[in-house]
């Protein structure tokens, strides 16, 4: 039968109690793992849950009629939130997009450290006082590689959107370049506070 030791600390001289507490009327068994460690509380500084993440949240346009090539400053955002994660950059144009080849904002996310990410993308167009088909994409990449991506396209006027969820896994090595990119035709138009994401680490 295996045994349990309870050893105080020679150079301590506290007590230090081990309380029941405000049960149920049901016993309880609490089962110690068979490996060595410490536990860890909430007052250790080694416990990770994370109370305030890393994070970046953006919500964009702040007005109406825009087109992607149209938000290139962090003013250009109806709400721009962050903790150590920042918009550091943007890349804008009329023509040459990646997936539609047409007016894109390509922002750069910086501030990103070794971890776990999730990112949330979504990205809303209304052209439906028009006869004009939407087309519009959205996409994450990493050193210019596209590691996620979505798109819409409407044969007639009226409403579109399309978004993406994904978790990315930095703690092996973090890309020098992380990129979110919005892109659609000339004709379309932002809905506004209808665009943005959040980047936040989770782990």
């Amino acid at each position: 039968m295996s045994k349990v030791a309870i050893q105080g600390n020679a150079s301590g001289t506290a007590t230090f109690t081990v309380a029941a507490p405000v049960g149920t009327g049901v016993d309880r068994t609490l089962t110690l793992p068979d490996e060595a460690g410490t536990v860890i509380t909430s007052a250790t500084s080694e416990y990770t849950v994370a109370t305030n993440p890393d994070y970046v949240s953006v919500v964009f346009p702040s007005g109406s009629n825009a087109i992607p090539s149209d938000i290139d400053a962090t003013s250009d955002f109806a709400t721009y939130l962050t903790n150590n994660l920042t918009v550091s950059g943007f890349e804008v144009a009329q023509s040459g997009g990646d997936i539609f080849s047409l007016h894109y904002s390509h922002q750069a996310i910086s501030g990103i450290t070794s971890g776990v990410y999730e990112f949330n993308v979504f990205f809303s167009m209304d052209r439906n006082s028009n006869s004009s088909r939407i087309q519009i994409a959205i996409f994450l990449e990493e050193d210019s590689t596209k590691v996620a991506y979505n798109y819409d396209e409407t044969t007639l006027q009226g409403y579109g959107g399309c978004a993406f969820s994904v978790i990315r896994d930095y703690t092996s090595s973090v890309p020098s370049s992380i990129k979110i990119g919005f892109e659609s035709d000339k004709s379309n138009y932002l809905v506004p506070k209808g665009s943005g994401y959040t980047v936040k680490r989770i782990a």
